[in-house]
């Protein structure tokens, strides 16, 4: 597997929650802390994409 992907699909994952509850939700406080930390949830996608990539090449040379 393409050690970018995992990553990759983390940001995808992130955006596309942030972006569904950001149209769905009609209050204001939801719609304010969604715009000042969604880059946060962005960045995390990506890092616990990287941390999954890393645990399967673990699991993958142990065996």
């Amino acid at each position: 597997m393409n050690n970018k992907l995992l990553p990759a699909l983390g940001i995808i994952i992130a955006s596309v929650i942030l972006l569904t509850i950001s149209e769905i939700t009609t209050q204001e406080s939801v719609q304010i802390f969604i715009k000042k930390y969604s880059f946060l949830g962005i960045i995390s996608g990506m890092l616990l994409g990287v941390a999954v990539t890393k645990y399967i090449n673990k699991s993958n040379q142990d065996n």
